[in-house]
């Protein structure tokens, strides 16, 4: 899960001097206008040993009151949208104790809900998060292997692992 960095990113001045909020997954339902919804999927990628990479399709959504400025909420959420891509598109690097390697916008799209009548801007973003995994954690080190041959004791050696992934016996 990403969300935290997401949310790092988006919760900044920048945007939330434009936005009454910044939400996860679904907004509260008397969430003042206009706001910022987001949503994330992950998709594990392939992976090679020690590093996991996981792709994020994270989709933002930016809600306008329909009444604003005269043009439905379009000129708000324009420069909201903006605001956002220029907090996300091509950022890597550490967010939300994520690491990021990519974010890249992959669609949008502006509309009015029919029902509401609101303007809604959908920006959609593909994102890389990269993760180290260490198979020798420090904390179970180090640790005494005893050799035996027909239950008579014949060595003993000191294990030690490291954060690298790397051991020494001694």
């Amino acid at each position: 899960m990403i969300a935290t960095a997401i949310y790092e990113l988006l919760n900044v001045t920048d945007v939330t001097d434009l936005v009454s909020g910044v939400y996860i997954s679904n907004a509260p339902q008397n969430a003042a206008f206009p706001y910022i919804v987001f949503r994330e999927r992950a998709i594990p990628e392939d992976t090679k040993i020690q590093t996991k990479i996981i792709t994020y399709d994270v989709e933002i959504i930016i809600v306008s009151d329909k009444g604003r400025n005269g043009a439905g909420g379009f000129k708000e959420i324009d420069a909201i949208g903006a605001m956002v891509h220029s907090k996300l598109n091509r950022f890597a690097g550490l967010a939300g104790g994520k690491m990021l390697s990519r974010v890249v916008r992959t669609d949008i799209d502006t509309f009015v809900d029919p029902e509401t009548y609101f303007a809604i801007h959908v920006l959609d973003y593909r994102v890389r998060e990269s993760v180290t995994e260490s198979l020798a954690d420090p904390a179970n080190y180090p640790i005494t292997v005893n050799v035996y041959v027909n239950d008579v004791l014949q060595d003993s050696n000191v294990v030690n692992g490291y954060e690298d992934n790397t051991f020494t016996v001694s």
